[in-house]
């Protein structure tokens, strides 16, 4: 059930006809975890996709500098330093692209979550008198 962007999910079941009948019936807003789900899977399209471009940027790299050293000894001076030249716009750009993947991939990673202190006794005389509003008697020594 969708009302206003919160995803609800609605259970129910029949109760005994011995113990006078009718239904439960639960409504769970489940909008956080469909948007912490969604929230995982680009987090992992993105580190694949991260390992997928990074993955041939070092083998051209490494293409480009061992070309450089080969060929700069058999070129004349001018095309030894276009040759030059080149290799380094190679490497500053695959330096470039690898940087780029990395802030891309880490804009992806899921944060660590921020932990906070609790009152436990407090939360539990809350939940409690939820259960006293209904007529239920529990006895609590907190």
């Amino acid at each position: 059930m969708r009302d206003r962007g919160a995803v609800i999910l609605v259970r129910g079941s029949p109760l005994p006809e011995a113990s006078g009948g009718g239904y439960v019936v639960v409504f769970d807003d489940v909008t956080q975890l469909i948007a912490a789900q969604r929230a995982t899977a680009w987090s992992e399209v993105a580190r694949r996709l991260a390992h997928e471009i990074k993955n041939p940027l070092t083998p051209i790299q490494l293409a480009a500098e061992r070309l450089q050293a080969k060929l700069t000894d058999k070129l004349s001076f001018e095309a030894a330093q276009a040759l030059d030249r080149a290799t380094e716009t190679i490497v500053a750009q695959v330096t470039a692209l690898k940087s780029m993947v990395d802030d891309f991939r880490d804009y992806a990673r899921t944060l660590p979550p921020q932990l906070d202190g609790l009152d436990l006794n407090r939360l539990v005389a809350e939940v409690l008198a939820l259960y006293e509003q209904s007529g239920t008697r529990i006895q609590a020594n907190l």
